[in-house]
């Protein structure tokens, strides 16, 4: 049995046995499929994108009336040098709804724990996006029926909580105008931490867009870089050198090494002049507590599975390593930051589509304020969701790449 399952299951449980008895909770899924366009694209070394469709999944409890709400995304039209279960041809709105129904309706119906297990351990990876939805939009129904934030059922007692947050510019697809579009909103708001895509063909390259994004933030921010799996060991070692060499200081590098190498994490961390974080293509608990337990990382990097998170948060604490929370459906990890013991901060990418919010995310001096609002806080702006609607099926298009490799 999947640990991210069993927790998930033994909480909303709870919720079930908190109706008095002979009393049956009965919920209904549904789902409005809409498609953003980005102002600018986003990406790294391996992807550019500025087009995203998501899954707007609901789930009401026809007893007390509450609604929960959650969000799974696919990007479907760009370049995509690789491949990931969020980059996905995402079905018709109405087969979205068909499945939702089918799999999760009868969790509520008597036979409970097997359909949801069966739900989340038997859906093909490409179908990621939708497990992710349909459980943050269970999770937030769980809250919401408890009359608390999600911050608060993690056991959150700040009355006004926020997390510390650095800038992540997703930049490597940008001019050095638009980079520089991004990292001044992100200077405006007070943050002191900024996150750069590296890993081109040539080092001089990288080199080039750290000074310039270090020359323009000034000396007190701090900067960070995401080489998304570009190098071997060595390549690395080299790179970071390189980049030591040129002047430049880098708070940590990210993901330098594929998952194919997490095992020459530990030696990387000897010889890299720079702290080292990892590793976002790591979707399970055992995996990620290999790699902390091996001493290859000084930072952590974490999903936005709850559940991993409440596993992650007393092992990092134990073994000294601050956990990193990474861009999340809608920022939703800021509960979870802003609760757990062990966080160090959380990306934030300031991506255009919060505007489908009906309370858009709020930052302030470097920092995302958790949302007041029951559950994540996270719902939706129905009205806009009608503007932007999408419910055909989703053709996949990979474009050629937009630089030269």
């Amino acid at each position: 049995m999947d640990l991210r399952y069993y927790y998930f299951i033994q909480k909303i449980t709870q919720v079930n046995m908190s109706k008095s008895k002979g009393e049956k909770m009965k919920l209904e899924f549904d789902v409005i499929k809409v498609r953003t366009k980005l102002r600018l694209p986003i990406g790294d070394r391996g992807l550019s994108v500025d087009t995203c469709d998501f899954a707007v999944i609901s789930v009401l409890d026809d007893q007390s009336g509450k609604k929960g709400w959650g969000y799974g995304i696919c990007m479907t039209e760009g370049y995509f040098k690789n491949a990931g279960w969020w980059i996905q041809p995402m079905m018709a709105e109405a087969d979205i709804r068909r499945e939702l129904r089918e799999k999760l309706s009868n969790l509520w119906e008597g036979k409970g724990v097997e359909s949801l297990m069966s739900f989340g351990d038997h859906l093909p990876l490409e179908l990621t996006w939708m497990r992710r939805g349909a459980e943050m939009a269970l999770r937030d129904l769980e809250a919401k029926i408890h009359d608390k934030t999600v911050y608060q059922m993690l056991g959150g007692k700040d009355p006004s909580p926020r997390v510390k947050a650095y800038g992540s510019l997703l930049d490597f697809p940008l001019s050095d105008e638009q980079a520089f579009e991004k990292l001044d909103y992100f200077l405006q708001n007070g943050f002191d931490r900024i996150k750069v895509k590296i890993g081109a063909p040539s080092l001089d390259r990288d080199i080039a867009r750290l000074k310039l994004i270090r020359d323009r933030a000034g000396e007190k921010v701090h900067i960070t870089a995401d080489g998304n799996q570009a190098w071997n060991l060595e390549e690395t070692v080299r790179a970071m050198r390189g980049i030591e060499k040129a002047g430049i200081f880098l708070d940590y590098i990210e993901d330098p090494m594929p998952l194919s190498l997490t095992q020459e994490y530990p030696e990387l961390r000897k010889r890299s002049p720079f702290k080292v974080a990892a590793h976002d293509y790591i979707q399970r608990f055992e995996e990620l507590e290999v790699l902390m337990k091996s001493g290859g990382v000084d930072f952590v990097r974490s999903s936005s599975s709850v559940p991993i998170h409440q596993q992650l948060s007393p092992l990092a604490v134990e073994l000294g390593i601050g956990i990193i929370y990474g861009n999340s459906n809608m920022e939703s990890s800021m509960h979870s930051a802003a609760a757990l013991p062990g966080t160090a901060f959380m990306e934030y990418s300031h991506l255009d589509y919060n505007c489908l919010l009906k309370d858009p995310i709020q930052v302030q001096e470097g920092c995302l304020i958790v949302p007041e609002g029951k559950g994540f806080g996270l719902d939706p702006n129905e009205a806009l969701l009608k503007e932007v609607h999408y419910p055909q099926v989703s053709e996949f298009k990979n474009q050629p790449c937009p630089w030269k490799e």
